[in-house]
């Protein structure tokens, strides 16, 4: 077994500009699937027997769901550190969320609720980025 030392690994450069618009694209076209996922959940719950108590489940799922698309599409177009573009997208995706939350209520207040948001964020976007850098394109091939 040959044992490689860190410096003779192939160094992967951060681009970060070209980090920094993947990361918005990718919390942008998250929150575009939230907006048409919610629509959809909204003309269910409005025009069929929905039942009121299996609305919270289906909106965090449909959350989940979007943080960790958030994370694959930031993570689909960069060379390496998948993890890391993804937990960015993850943290932009909570952060943009509990601001609109705050503004939209009377108050704010810093508890262990925001912190489990953030740490979702941080995680599922995670996951998303690892799942994401696994199926970037190459030149229109997978």
């Amino acid at each position: 077994m040959i044992k490689h030392e860190y410096a003779e690994l192939p160094a992967v450069r951060l681009n970060v500009a070209k980090s920094m618009i993947s990361v918005i694209k990718g919390t942008a076209l998250g929150y575009i699937f939230l907006v048409i996922a919610f629509a959809i959940l909204a003309v269910i719950y409005t025009y069929t027997a929905f039942p009121a108590g299996m609305l919270s489940p289906f909106t965090q799922g449909i959350t989940a769901l979007s943080i960790i698309l958030c994370g694959i599409l930031s993570a689909r177009n960069v060379h390496g550190f998948g993890w890391l573009h993804g937990m960015a997208a993850g943290l932009v995706y909570s952060v943009i969320r509990l601001a609109v939350g705050a503004l939209a209520v009377n108050g704010f207040r810093f508890d262990k609720n925001v912190l489990s948001m953030l740490l979702l964020g941080l995680l599922l976007g995670a996951a998303g980025g690892i799942i994401g850098i696994n199926f970037k394109r190459t030149n229109g091939k997978r």
